[in-house]
């Protein structure tokens, strides 16, 4: 198994330092129903810090509150609620806190964006791809991909979650 120390030799890069960008990795190919259960796990082990997360009601033509309903992603994905985005803290892997984290929900797959900066660390970066692990175990046929912004040296990126995930896992 990859310790965070090597982890973080191969994609410091995309971590470490701040450009002011959010560079984001997709999980994709997800079912409907797979995207309602991991934006649940999501916000069960997690705290929102958007100021105001809302998405649009298509059938009511509004805004309303994430909080409103039961499950805002399963309104996605079937067609009842516009795509949305909210940014989560408290996401913790073995004790180890994940700096804060972005989500945008889709009719087929999940964003995260994070910001680049001090806050990342070998434990954190491991954590980070602990948690895209254990969300795509969640998964029959999801895949990770970096996003259209994705990180800086999405090579290494690519090449590390590979190695991470290990033979037979959930490869790009």
């Amino acid at each position: 198994m990859m310790t965070p120390e090597e982890l973080w030799s191969g994609v410091e890069s995309n971590f470490s330092q701040d450009d002011g960008s959010l560079p984001c990795v997709d999980i994709q190919n997800l079912t409907t129903t797979e995207i309602g259960e991991i934006y649940l796990l999501i916000r069960g082990h997690s705290r929102v810090v958007s100021v105001d997360p809302c998405f649009w009601d298509i059938r009511s033509s509004s805004d309303r509150h994430i909080d409103e309903v039961s499950n805002a992603a399963s309104l996605v994905t079937s067609q009842r609620a516009e795509p949305f985005y909210f940014a989560v803290e408290g996401v913790s892997f073995e004790n180890v806190e994940i700096p804060c984290i972005g989500i945008q929900v889709f009719q087929d797959s999940l964003t995260f964006d994070y910001k680049m900066g001090s806050e990342w660390g070998p434990k954190q970066a491991f954590a980070f791809f602990s948690f895209l692990k254990a969300l795509l175990s969640q998964t029959q046929h999801g895949t990770l991909v970096p996003g259209a912004d994705g990180p800086p040296n999405p090579q290494s990126f690519v090449q590390l979650w590979n190695q991470f995930v290990g033979v037979g896992g959930q490869q790009v």
